[in-house]
């Protein structure tokens, strides 16, 4: 049931205030200054304080999520480039005129910027008579969605709710699949790389005539926009490079006597045939009509495994059967851009498998980089001729991969053999949803097994010290990094997904089932809806490298972005001192919550026998203006609190707010309880990413203490009799920032 939002005004409310002594040198301080007033996470109505906490509550429809956070900074560039193209193109027109159609710089910001925007897979195939009037459209593809919060999505796909503009010379047809958004630094525009059926094709056409299962005629698609809400249009040569060509006094675009174009900044961009076409960087003209991503056309060997024959006996065709699925483009920081994708099953080919290649441009693959990277239950390492040359047949056979199918089964691809090294965890027969994303100097390549109908349907890892591998699948150890655990009965089939930057936080957004138990009841799947969790890089000793952690997948209130709520997590900043294990007390304020098995011992430890309790004490040399903070519990319930006795804050200033007389430069919150729907008190078990959260109208502070006395048992694990007066924290986050 969805739950409507409500903002606090909590300085509104009447303040009880108590004043008590301090207590002198006491190990577990006590209540001092006044009480403060505050929200506790939970309510009758099932309202919320969405000022300072998301929920994903799972009421936004759809599937296979593709997302982008546009800056002020994003926008402002977009805006200025794509004004300087409409008046270099048109020297008539003023800039005046242009800003009358499209908006001024303020509009942009206003219309477009500081937001999230989301696609996921759909598409109608019945548009209204506005749109058809105003786009010329047939089709819409792919929904899209805006959202300043991560939880709250408005439609604003301008096709009817969705993102692109489909018209009736287009190749697609229908299966938009899996979308996925970039931006073009260079361009400033807005692009769309997904997947999407072909029309019925024949001799002519670059896609073939349908025959056996849909499956078999997905290719990659490519759509371009000026703003991240559209619409978009199917790229064409002609369209992609007129935004980076320079133009001369007449609005031409500029091509030297060898048929280059120009682009901006004076280098060559692409070249034009001598009918005038413009090619792209492969030198093929790329239209409305055919698909920009076409690997069965491009790549001969492709050709020559999986041809339009095997499919159709007796008929012959240019293209191969090679469906490809869930495309994602990303842009390296050196600038080099890459495309990983899933070779999707099809009528001569089992399982779904991970490809990536290398982009001459936004528009252009550099087929010749095709490479194999992943295949369900199997890493993949690449070695040359040479080096398998002292193998025997049987040996090759027995640990390499095969291509093709029958008589045309080989196992060398693009001059490279493909050796399998198995994983450890089982995958089913699916390696699709892939992501990659740079850090530092490894590259990380995140994917979901199975199925998006299993539970266990989640977002996995592989690491790699170069763009095209080869990526190392790591084992139980480190994933899922967002995905269901042995307790979870809240979230599940939380795989493909896609990654956020946002300031400097990194987001993963996925779909998960409505039902985290059984999602198709009666056998009738009841479909998937978005959710969104914090992900972060952290080192790990045995690896000797940074690997990724999810704080998630949660189903309990989380701080808003920082993008979204001005603010970030200053617990990172503090200074802790506390009564237990100091050698856990990093695992305080490294940001990461515990959810997974293999993350539990990295949390806060106190095992004090003589008090039965914790204090954790936050120290900032400068003061620090906070409005919320999150502890969150441990994710086992045997060192599980089930609430905070004593938050006490050492003001640096009295608050604006606090409007009576009596005080004395302390405040404080008592027995902040957590909230029940986190626990499983029958079973024994936790929610993760629940805990003690508190949120309040602002306050200065230099100190921040927390006392824990109560557990929700003192059994052991092993139910055997014995007291466990342990008390596990896994995280504080502080919603706040340094006062200037």
């Amino acid at each position: 049931m969805k739950k409507f939002l409500k903002a606090l005004a909590l300085g509104a409310m009447l303040i009880a205030v108590v004043i008590l002594p301090f207590a002198a040198c006491s190990s577990t301080p006590v209540a001092s200054g006044f009480a403060l007033p505050h929200y506790n996470g939970m309510s009758e109505d099932g309202l919320y304080d969405a000022g300072n906490f998301y929920l994903n509550e799972l009421r936004t429809e759809g599937a296979d999520p593709g997302a982008i956070y546009c800056s002020v900074e994003d926008i402002t560039d977009s805006f200025n480039k794509s004004k300087a193209t409409a008046l270099a193109q048109d020297p008539t027109m003023t800039e005046e005129e242009w800003i009358e159609d499209n908006g001024d710089l303020n509009y942009w910001i206003d219309e477009y910027a500081n937001a999230f925007y989301m696609i996921v897979t759909s598409f109608t195939g019945s548009v209204s008579n506005e749109v058809k009037s105003e786009y010329e459209s047939v089709q819409g593809a792919y929904r899209l969605y805006k959202s300043y919060d991560l939880t709250d999505w408005e439609v604003v796909g301008r096709v009817d709710g969705y993102a692109i503009n489909v018209r009736s010379d287009a190749w697609s047809n229908g299966t938009y699949w899996a979308p996925e958004f970039i931006r073009d630094p260079v361009s400033g525009r807005y692009f769309i790389f997904a997947s999407a059926q072909s029309k019925n094709g024949n001799a002519n056409t670059e896609y073939f005539p349908g025959t056996g299962t849909y499956y078999n005629m997905l290719y990659g698609i490519i759509a371009m926009s000026d703003n991240p809400m559209g619409p978009y249009e199917l790229v064409s040569n002609e369209d992609y490079y007129a935004t980076i060509a320079s133009y001369d006094e007449n609005g031409e675009m500029v091509v030297n006597e060898n048929n280059e174009v120009i682009g901006l900044d004076g280098s060559v961009i692409t070249t034009v045939d001598d009918q005038g076409n413009i090619l792209n960087k492969n030198g093929n003209i790329v239209t409305r009509n055919t698909p920009p991503m076409n690997f069965g056309l491009y790549v001969d060997q492709l050709k020559e495994l999986y041809p339009y024959s095997d499919l159709n006996p007796g008929q012959t065709h240019q293209t191969a059967v090679w469906p490809c699925i869930d495309f994602n483009p990303v842009i390296m920081e050196n600038g080099d851009m890459y495309v990983y994708f899933s070779q999707h099953v099809s009528d001569i080919n089992a399982g779904n498998h991970i490809w990536g290649v290398k982009m001459k441009d936004m528009i252009t693959p550099d087929y010749s980089t095709l490479t194999f990277l992943a295949s369900p239950n199997y890493s993949i390492e690449k070695y040359t001729p040479e080096q398998v040359s002292s193998l025997s047949q049987a040996e090759i056979e027995s640990n390499f991969f095969a291509f093709g199918s029958g008589e045309k089964t080989t196992y060398e691809f693009g001059g490279y053999y493909y050796k399998k090294i198995p994983t450890e965890m089982s995958e089913g027969s699916i390696n699709e949803g892939t992501e990659v994303i740079q850090h530092g100097d490894k590259y990380y390549l995140t994917y979901s097994p199975y199925g998006y109908g299993n539970r266990a349907y989640a977002v996995r890892q592989a690491v790699g010290d170069s763009p095209l591998g080869p990526f190392t699948k790591l084992g139980a150890q480190y994933n899922p990094v967002m995905g269901i655990n042995a307790t979870n009965d809240y979230m599940a089939g939380t795989g493909h997904h896609c990654f956020i930057k946002a300031g400097d936080e990194l987001f993963i957004l996925y779909h998960a089932f409505y039902n985290p138990i059984e999602n198709s009841p009666n056998g009738s799947f009841l479909g998937r809806a978005i959710g969104a969790d914090r992900a972060q890089f952290m080192y790990n000793e045995e690896l000797g490298y940074d690997i990724l952690y999810g704080n998630g997948p949660t189903y309990s209130l989380q701080p808003l972005p920082d993008v979204a709520s001005g603010m970030t997590n200053v617990a990172k900043t503090a200074k802790i001192t506390v009564t237990g294990d100091e050698n856990t007390v990093k695992y305080l304020n490294d940001g990461l919550f515990t959810v997974q098995d293999f993350t539990f011992p990295w949390e806060y430890v106190d095992l004090n026998l003589k008090n039965k309790g914790t204090t954790i004490t936050l120290t900032w040399d400068k003061p620090v203006e906070i409005k919320s903070f999150i502890i969150y519990n441990s994710q086992s319930y045997f060192y599980a609190f089930d609430k905070v006795d004593l938050v006490k804050f050492k003001l640096a200033e009295k608050p604006a707010w606090y409007n009576l007389d009596q005080y004395n430069g302390f405040c404080y919150i008592e027995n902040l309880e957590c909230n029940p729907e986190n626990v499983d008190e029958t079973d024994f078990f936790m929610r993760q990413g629940g805990g003690a959260l508190a949120s309040f109208d602002s306050i200065k502070v230099t100190e921040m203490t927390i006392v824990i006395n109560s557990k929700y048992t003192t059994d052991t694990e092993e139910l055997d009799g014995e007291d466990n007066y342990a008390i596990h924290v896994s995280d504080i986050f502080v919603m706040g920032k340094e006062v200037g």
